[in-house]
């Protein structure tokens, strides 16, 4: 395949997937992994993401505009990471604009080793769809490393000890206070030259730790095809299971989304 038909197949592929019917939901679980930027030479990196989607979620009909900021930077050694990322949905339902969902996330990480990392957290959520008014986290764990195909993939385990607070958007609300763990695995697989892109899957299990029968278990997939140096086309899917949800939810979830995420 010489490098003109490599062009049209990909410009092929890339407009073949925009083609597809997307129902998409806002997650109680906010994936991180999918955000982060994997760059061993860049100290300060960072993207914006605009995304559509329309959303049948808990019987609520919403078509909604995902817009995020994220700054990720390191120190002059390359061991200390900080990461901020802003979020926030913008939905429109019987011709009545409002915003639904919202969160921002604060993240530290320390490299110890070449595969161990130490990280720390915190995280504010508003999802009023999915129940809740405001959830607050604050976490601390682990992160291990693994290079697959010679470095140029990687695969990532973490395990973390999370503070909750969430109070619903029940009438009247309901606030609660527990610990979860959160685990999870992670891996980001470069696509081939032919469609330059990487494939990202993150799953997430979250119980309770008084009560293993509370959790959650999220999955995301994302495919990111890059247009140029900066830009990239975005698919994602999200599944999401709640065994314990606030009342009225439903328990479980799953979504669809395209967009585009713009690098520098």
């Amino acid at each position: 395949m010489n490098s003109k038909q490599r062009v049209a197949f990909r410009s092929c592929v890339i407009m073949s997937l925009t083609t597809f019917l997307y129902t998409a939901v806002q997650g109680q679980i906010v994936n991180m992994e999918n955000n982060r930027i994997h760059s061993d030479s860049a100290r300060i990196a960072g993207y914006a993401n605009l995304g559509f989607h329309y959303t049948n979620n808990n019987n609520n009909r919403l078509l909604v505009t995902r817009n995020a900021l994220m700054l990720q930077l390191k120190s002059r050694d390359y061991r200390d990471l900080w990461l901020a990322m802003v979020n926030f949905d913008l939905s429109r339902a019987n011709d009545k604009a409002f915003t639904r969902a919202g969160f921002g996330h604060l993240r530290y990480n320390r490299k110890l080793t070449k595969a161990l990392r130490w990280e720390a957290f915190a995280q504010l959520q508003h999802n009023r769809v999915l129940g809740i008014q405001n959830r607050l986290l604050l976490g601390t764990g682990s992160r291990l490393k693994f290079n697959l195909k010679e470095g140029k993939s990687q695969a990532y385990w973490g395990l973390s000890a999370m503070l909750e607070q969430e109070e619903t958007a029940a009438v009247p609300p309901v606030l609660r206070r527990d610990g979860r763990w959160s685990t999870y695995l992670s891996s980001t697989i470069e696509l081939p030259r032919w469609l330059p892109g990487e494939w990202i899957m993150t799953t997430y299990y979250q119980p309770r730790m008084d009560l293993l029968a509370d959790y959650r278990v999220s999955h995301e997939s994302s495919v990111e095809l890059a247009v140029s140096a900066r830009i990239r086309v975005t698919f994602r899917y999200t599944f999401l299971y709640d065994s314990q949800p606030p009342a009225g939810i439903s328990l479980r979830a799953q979504a669809f989304e395209q967009g585009f995420r713009f690098r520098w």
